[in-house]
């Protein structure tokens, strides 16, 4: 529950009766927002005998003992966590096309990408909503950035996600100085931490990240099922596994590099997907770049 809601609660319970507009002019927020909250307090204090009623002409009255409200401002949550499926669309046309989702059929959004299972997928839309959340409650949101190189992806996901905490991850102890130098500021400010690590046996707690990436990495990657694993490991319930590389596993420049720079394995975007699966993951999807040989999977731990 956030400060606005407990500020509602203590506001209620000096008032008998007080409208939504009188609410709202009390805290500087729409009609809207205030029967938004006054909808989550209630689901919130449904199993403390709690209750915020409504009569006509009156208002809103708050119903709760002091035992209540220390209950509910001793017992608050540590951080978020979401599941994301899709996204869904609304049209008054009934001959548009629909998804195929097997959960609900919806309006098909021509702009957004499916899932196998004909969901689609919105990283911008679940971005905003990501910060939303931040902006309502204030509890972190956890990124791992793998194989982090220099650190200019992790200070990208740190500009792009700017109330989440990134962490960083090296097998170079080169790379962890130059990553830690980049995002010096974000370490300073609680926000980052670069560390040097294995991605086949990562010392990061399970359950734990809503967004794990591997930026132009997972060439280097040994018993990529394995290093899968651990990245399933890591990640929380609902999360997303997001693999980038700018080769599709069959370019020939990178097939030449291949034979040049020792350890080094393309993958093509099937055989990724067809790891990530192995590893756990569901709603795989992949994306080509119309010209270059540039891919991005993605699979979701449910």
């Amino acid at each position: 529950m956030d400060s606005l809601c407990l500020k509602l609660i203590e506001l209620l319970k000096e008032n008998a009766y007080m409208t939504s507009g009188e609410i709202g002019e009390a805290f500087s927020v729409s009609d809207r927002t205030v029967r938004n909250r006054i909808g989550e307090i209630n689901e919130l204090m449904i199993l403390s005998g709690a209750v915020i009623n409504s009569a006509r002409g009156k208002g809103f009255h708050l119903e709760i003992i002091d035992e209540d409200l220390k209950l509910l401002k001793e017992n608050t949550c540590d951080y978020l966590s979401f599941s994301y499926y899709q996204s869904m669309a609304v049209s008054c046309d009934d001959t548009k096309e629909q998804t195929a989702g097997n959960m609900s059929k919806v309006a098909s959004n021509p702009y957004l990408k499916s899932s196998e299972w004909g969901w689609q997928m919105d990283p911008a839309g679940l971005r905003i909503f990501m910060n939303e959340l931040y902006a309502r409650y204030h509890k972190p949101l956890l990124i791992a950035d793998l194989g982090c190189g220099g650190g200019r992806n992790a200070a990208e996901l740190l500009r792009r996600y700017r109330n989440a905490k990134v962490t960083a991850v090296d097998y170079s102890s080169l790379c962890v100085e130059k990553a830690s130098a980049v995002n010096e500021k974000a370490i300073l400010a609680g926000r980052c931490e670069v560390i040097q690590g294995d991605v086949s046996h990562l010392e990061l707690n399970e359950n734990t990240y809503d967004l794990v990436t591997a930026f132009e990495t997972i060439y280097f990657w040994p018993d990529l099922q394995k290093c899968f694993e651990e990245v399933y490991r890591i990640t929380k319930q609902g999360g997303l596994f997001m693999v980038v590389n700018e080769s599709d596993g069959k370019d020939a420049a990178s097939l030449k590099f291949e034979t040049i720079i020792e350890g080094m394995k393309n993958h093509t975007a099937d055989e990724i997907a067809d790891t990530m699966k192995k590893a756990g993951f569901t709603d795989i999807m992949q994306f080509h770049h119309p010209s270059k040989p540039w891919i991005t999977v993605t699979g979701r731990k449910k």
